[in-house]
């Protein structure tokens, strides 16, 4: 049995599209996706006083070839915890009891996550 492969053409096509995606920016993906983790993380947060929900900041930066999303709560700057991640993960209190976590943070984030792999690549190829 004989077996023949034949190529024709080049892969000036392929070169082009891989220069043009190596060298695209994914930053206004990020900032969607920022925005939309933020909002959810606000939306998500248990709202006693609503001071914790309402403290929810993004940030995209960017340092060389890498991006990165963070989100920050600056609620309650007079306090030495962090009350965002005390609320979703419980704590002990100065008198000894125990408050049960409420946790929120990675379901909020679910739907972030589940979409934005989709909203990168989007970015990349246009």
């Amino acid at each position: 049995m004989k077996v023949m492969f034949e190529s024709r053409g080049n892969f000036d096509n392929m070169s082009k599209w891989l220069d043009k995606v190596s060298n695209a920016n994914a930053n206004a993906a990020l900032g969607q996706i920022a925005l939309e983790g933020g909002r959810s993380l606000a939306s998500a947060t248990p709202k006693a006083t609503g001071e914790t929900a309402s403290g929810w900041k993004a940030e995209v930066t960017a340092k060389g070839d890498i991006s990165e999303v963070a989100w920050t709560n600056g609620a309650h700057s007079e306090s030495t915890a962090n009350v965002a991640v005390i609320i979703d993960q419980g704590h002990g209190t100065g008198t000894g009891g125990y408050v049960p976590p409420r946790p929120y943070i990675k379901g909020a984030m679910d739907s972030v996550w589940k979409t934005a792999g989709d909203k990168i690549a989007k970015e990349l190829v246009k």
